[in-house]
């Protein structure tokens, strides 16, 4: 991916601050202090995306990813932008801002959007992570920026277990009530795994019962890898609690490349009438020389014609639509 040098990387970061509002709005300390520390910042990287028009049949720019790093090479804003025909001009849309502890673990996600008739950036979303003594992430916070309040409001809080090998095995989500003041339950996946050091092959899925005081199954994903340790499958069951039976709902699988990067994903429903797994849609996905994403293509399957159709493909370069034009994609 395209990076700027040191010496336009000021120069860009001031005019980029300014130009997207970014030191006007009310930011949390921690990332505050991270924007306004430019001498962290050592490259910015910019991913346009492009889709293929079929009735022009050329590809038309949409989108661009323009991302600032730190001396870690670890993101520090995300800044999401679109492509406007008419006024031949990108139009902010939404970004993230990351701050991290002196471990480089994430401690604060901020999401913002854009409000075109302010000019200006409005928080929407901070996600908040908290480690142990292990550098484990033992809870993340999810909190909304209330307009009125002017104040961050509690909605979600994912609280994270161990086991004695250092392995993930419970994850409970608890819901913020602000009427009561108080976190309660709200869901939990646990954890299973084959043997020490592996990945899990099975997770359950379970809802609090808020009369009942217990937790009720509600469903459970099951997993296979291969030898490097990536997802090559992964099967979503639903409990029927009247049946007491396990109901199949979706299958998705992975193939990867000989390098190990994912070149095609597979969705795949269960049909009952047949009693057997039949196709959904599928992606493939393409790389250049760096390893880089280049391409993906999206294709439904056609029932009817008992194959494959293509719905859409999406280019991933550093090229501005400038030139891309000349570029003659």
């Amino acid at each position: 991916m395209f990076k700027y040098t040191v010496i336009k990387k000021c120069l860009f970061l001031v005019t980029l601050l300014l130009s997207s509002g970014i030191l006007t709005a009310q930011l949390p300390e921690k990332i505050d202090s991270l924007i306004t520390d430019s001498l962290r910042i050592e490259n910015i990287d910019t991913l346009y995306k492009h889709h293929w028009n079929r009735e022009s049949n050329q590809w038309e720019t949409y989108q661009r990813e323009i991302i600032i790093y730190n001396k870690n090479d670890d993101p520090i804003r995300t800044l999401t932008q679109e492509w406007n025909y008419d006024e031949k001009a990108w139009i902010n849309v939404s970004q993230e801002l990351f701050a991290y502890d002196k471990k480089g673990n994430e401690q604060e996600k901020l999401v913002q959007t854009w409000r075109p008739s302010f000019n200006d950036w409005v928080n929407t979303q901070l996600k908040t992570s908290y480690y142990n003594r292990f550098n484990e992430r033992k809870e993340i916070l999810f909190q909304e920026w209330q307009k009125p309040g002017e104040e961050w409001i509690n909605t979600v809080r994912y609280i994270m277990d161990y086991n004695m090998d250092g392995l993930e095995n419970n994850i409970t989500i608890s819901k913020y009530n602000s009427i009561k003041n108080e976190w309660e339950y709200y869901k939990k996946f646990e954890l299973y795994y084959p043997g020490e050091y592996s990945y899990p092959n099975e997770i359950f899925i379970k809802n609090w019962n808020a009369d009942t005081k217990k937790w009720s199954t509600e469903g459970k994903y099951e997993y296979l890898y291969n030898f490097r340790g990536d997802k090559t499958q992964e099967i979503r069951i639903s409990w029927n609690n009247y049946t007491k039976q396990w109901l199949n709902g979706l299958k998705i699988m992975y193939q990867y490349g000989r390098e190990g990067r994912l070149i095609e994903v597979i969705h795949q429903k269960w049909d009952y009438s047949k009693k057997k797994w039949v196709n959904f849609d599928k992606t493939l996905s393409e790389y250049n020389e760096e390893g880089e994403l280049y391409m993906e293509i999206v294709y439904k399957w056609d029932y009817s014609l008992n194959q494959w159709i293509e719905t859409n493909k999406f280019l991933y370069s550093d090229l501005t639509p400038e030139e891309q034009d000349k570029d003659a994609l």
